[in-house]
C-alpha cells in the first residue's frame, strides 16, 4: 500500500521532471522510425514520399521485367517496394551527412527540388550515434531482398525451359 508520505514525494519528483534525457535521439525518432515503416509511401518530418512516384517505379518495373504469372507479378511488386526503402535509406544516409557536416553546405548535392525542402539543415538535429550502423544494416538488408527476388524471377523462368526440354526427351 503507498502511503500519503510516498505519494507526496513521487508528486514532487514529477515537478523535476525534465523530459528526455538524450533530445538528440528522441529527437532523430520520426526519421528513425519512418525507415522500416509498413506503411510503402512515408509522409514524416523528414521523409515525404510521393504515391505517384512509386506507382511509376512498379510500372517501369512491369514494364522492363514482364511478369507472365501471378507470382511472377508478385516477385516484380517485391523488387518496386524493397527498391523503394533502400531509396529511403539512401535519404536517410544523405540526412545523416548533412546533419554532421552542416559547415560545408556543398558537399552534398540533393537530386531534387522536394528533398531540397525535406532536408531543411537549420532544422535538422544531429543524427544518434551508431545510426550510421543501423542505415547500413538496413541497406543490406534491403540489398539482399531486391537479389533474392530477382534470383527467384530467373529461376522461375529458366525452369518452364528445363520441364519442356525433359518433356520432349521422353516422347
Amino acid at each position: 500500500m503507498t502511503t500519503e508520505s510516498q505519494i507526496q514525494a513521487n508528486r514532487l519528483n514529477a515537478l523535476k521532471s525534465t523530459g528526455p534525457k538524450n533530445a538528440v535521439n528522441t529527437s532523430f525518432n520520426a526519421l528513425k522510425h519512418g525507415l522500416l515503416s509498413k506503411e510503402l509511401c512515408v509522409k514524416r518530418k523528414w521523409i515525404n514520399e510521393n504515391p505517384r512516384e512509386y506507382k511509376q517505379l512498379l510500372q517501369f518495373l512491369l514494364n522492363d521485367l514482364k511478369p507472365t504469372s501471378v507470382i511472377e507479378s508478385i516477385l516484380v511488386e517485391r523488387i518496386a517496394q524493397a527498391y523503394w526503402r533502400l531509396r529511403r535509406v539512401q535519404r536517410a544516409e544523405h540526412a545523416f551527412m548533412l546533419a554532421n557536416d552542416r559547415s560545408n553546405k556543398y558537399l552534398f548535392v540533393t537530386r531534387t527540388e522536394e528533398e531540397k525542402n525535406t532536408l531543411n539543415q537549420e532544422s535538422m538535429p544531429a543524427p544518434p550515434m551508431g545510426i550510421a550502423d543501423t542505415l547500413g544494416r538496413y541497406e543490406t538488408m534491403l540489398e539482399k531482398q531486391i537479389y533474392r527476388a530477382i534470383n527467384q524471377l530467373e529461376k522461375m523462368r529458366q525452369e518452364p525451359v528445363k520441364l519442356q526440354s525433359t518433356a520432349l526427351e521422353l516422347n
